[in-house]
């Protein structure tokens, strides 16, 4: 089964300057995590999508408490840190038709921990796939070696735990791309 075959393809609504718009506040990812605790300090983070179609636009917006490396197929396109400062990412160049994996190396450094996306795929037939973080996507320990690598394989992933919807505490709502300051 798809990984997307319960995410229904809507029309595209007016999206800001930066093609990126946050689907309405019916649908809001979970901030996501190894355990309620935040014990575990570094996590990898990954979700599988598939890209069926010709891409308008594609974009991550994430943020993690306290900062995160993110990574499309292996390639490192971003780094957020702090995590009140999140960070839209074009990631359309990195997509391939097929199956692509979006992914984090997450860090915490203190307290609770949190990782939280808003994945946008834009078609060019007008339709608008949002995939959120959730307990659907996976995670587990980094390797000793290269990251790009840890996050590839199959063997090790869980699902994670789900510390509530944006806009719980202790993060509350973050700054949307395209909102007013």
């Amino acid at each position: 089964k798809s990984p997307l075959a319960d995410k229904k393809d809507v029309p595209s609504p007016s999206r800001s300057k930066a093609g990126f718009r946050a689907p309405g506040p019916d649908r809001q990812p979970e901030w996501i995590w190894s355990e309620k605790s935040g014990a575990t300090p570094r996590i990898l983070i990954r979700k599988k999508i598939k890209v069926e179609g010709k891409l308008n636009g594609a974009f991550v917006f994430y943020s993690c408490d306290n900062n995160a490396s993110l990574y499309v197929n292996g390639r490192k396109l971003g780094h957020v840190d702090p995590w009140m400062k999140p960070q839209l990412v074009d990631i359309a160049g990195a997509l391939k038709q097929g199956e692509n994996i979006i992914a984090a190396h997450a860090v915490n450094t203190d307290g609770v921990a949190g990782f939280i996306a808003w994945v946008q795929l834009s078609y060019k037939n007008g339709t608008t796939r949002h995939v959120l973080t959730d307990g659907n996507w996976s995670w587990k320990k980094p390797p000793s070696g290269k990251i790009a690598e840890g996050l590839a394989g199959e063997e090790g992933w869980q699902a994670p735990v789900s510390l509530g919807r944006h806009g719980v505490g202790p993060w509350k709502k973050l700054p949307m791309p395209g909102a007013a300051p």
